[in-house]
């Protein structure tokens, strides 16, 4: 199966919001990929959650997809460390692909997307990432 780590704007967009973020979450539910992920990636979902610009998402809605996530997503502590993106709060969905040995990271943010590919992991956009999952039964 195929396994991938979805960056924290990504999967924020997907809550609540119809398009793309939602399909690829869709497609988690649906098992048609494995959703790796990180303590530190779900308290930074929660933390970019509850900042005033997301006060018109109701808490309890907020919650329920941080509980979703966490029981949705294989949750792995990373071991490696890494210093490759420009934006260093970056390098942790590196460092969990990496320790998780997964080869695909799906992101919106152009720090991530212009590396392309690090040690054997791709760097997808959304649009990328979907075109693999359509070929999937």
């Amino acid at each position: 199966m195929i396994m991938a780590v979805i960056d924290t704007s990504t999967l924020i967009s997907a809550l609540g919001w119809e398009g793309k973020p939602q399909q690829i979450l869709n497609d988690c539910l649906d098992k048609k990929f494995r959703l790796v992920t990180s303590p530190q990636i779900l308290q930074e979902i929660r933390d970019v959650l509850f900042r005033e610009k997301f006060d018109f998402i109701d808490s309890s809605k907020k919650n329920e997809f941080i509980l979703l996530l966490s029981q949705l997503a294989e949750i792995v502590y990373p071991t490696h460390r890494v210093d490759v993106c420009r934006d260093k709060k970056d390098n942790k969905f590196i460092e969990l692909a990496l320790s998780a040995k997964v080869k695909i990271v799906v992101s919106s943010d152009n720090d991530l997307l212009d590396i392309k590919e690090y040690n054997g992991i791709k760097i997808l956009s959304v649009n990328e990432f979907l075109k693999i999952l359509e070929n999937i039964e």
